[in-house]
């Protein structure tokens, strides 16, 4: 049987001791549940003045990896782009992912204030904007998984989040984990009239307009028959899965936070954007999640 493969994104000269330690924990966990052959590797871009820096990787690479024992872990690699942009070293590992046929790419990043540097240019960003295979964002204060763990797949209940919810199903299976398929409704005070409102008089006889008892029960019916596909999906995969909901009386985002804290959450998927590189994470919900998390990210840009 043929393994799944998986690639390990890091650089051995900027090494977060702790966010390795993160991610090899990670690592550890999923390639003893599911068997991932994983390759270690560090993309480049070139400096004239230091021709043998791809030597010194190498040889940083080798003693980085000397004493971890991990399942399936292959010997890391380094990769050399033709030109100074992150962007291209970026493009080579993707390219190299994409012939290896990997699944995921796991990415350390120190998170909290450092985030913003790493969100506006920095190496994962434009890995992110570049990689059509699924990135797990790892932070030096992510938790580690245990035996009966509990992931989120946060959704906007649209066709691109469906797409990335069989992804993700595929990946999950293995981990014998408990999916929650979670959905925020953003404040619907904005869509309806409360029905004792005196001021909502006047607008009662609109065509269009509904009380909030009246919306709540529509908005609520129309979530769980758009959640019975990713149910569906789910069960094919043999993954135990449940649907919830909840108003965001803040911001999607802080929802969404607050649902994983409270429940122990271990993992948080997201489905990204298509489409110019500034709508897939810049500005929006999945930038303040994956900023925020304590937890791993899953990311995904479906085509």
């Amino acid at each position: 049987m043929q393994r799944r493969k998986a690639i390990w994104a890091l650089n051995p000269f900027q090494v977060h001791p702790a966010v390795f330690k993160s991610t090899l924990d990670l690592l550890k966990f999923l390639s003893a549940r599911a068997g991932w052959e994983l390759t270690p590797v560090f993309s480049m871009t070139p400096i004239p003045a230091k021709k043998d820096l791809a030597q010194k990787a190498k040889k940083k690479l080798k003693a980085l990896f000397a004493n971890v024992d991990i399942p399936h872990l292959l010997h890391p690699l380094v990769l050399q782009s033709q030109g100074p942009q992150q962007s291209q070293g970026a493009d080579i590992l993707v390219a190299y992912a994409a012939r290896k046929k990997a699944k995921f790419i796991a990415v350390g990043t120190q998170g909290g204030i450092h985030f913003t540097r790493w969100v506006l240019g920095s190496f994962a960003e434009a890995l992110l904007y570049r990689s059509k295979i699924p990135l797990i964002l790892v932070k030096k204060t992510s938790a580690i998984p245990f035996p009966r763990t509990k992931v989120l797949f946060a959704t906007d209940l649209v066709p691109n989040s469906l797409r990335a919810f069989r992804n993700y199903c595929r990946f999950v299976s293995p981990l014998n984990a408990t999916l929650i398929i979670f959905h925020v409704i953003p404040d619907y005070f904005q869509w309806s009239l409360p029905e004792p409102d005196p001021f909502s008089v006047g607008f009662s006889r609109q065509k269009n307009s509904v009380s909030q008892k009246e919306y709540l029960h529509r908005i609520r019916s129309w979530c769980k028959k758009r959640a019975l596909p990713y149910l569906e999906i789910a069960a094919k995969w043999k993954i135990r899965a449940s649907f919830q909901m909840a108003f965001a009386e803040t911001s999607v985002s802080r929802v969404i936070l607050n649902f994983a804290k409270q429940h122990k959450i271990r993992m948080i998927a997201l489905a990204g954007k298509s489409g110019r590189p500034s709508s897939i994470l810049l500005g929006s919900t999945s930038r303040y999640v994956a900023k925020m998390a304590t937890c791993p990210i899953w990311i995904y840009r479906p085509e």
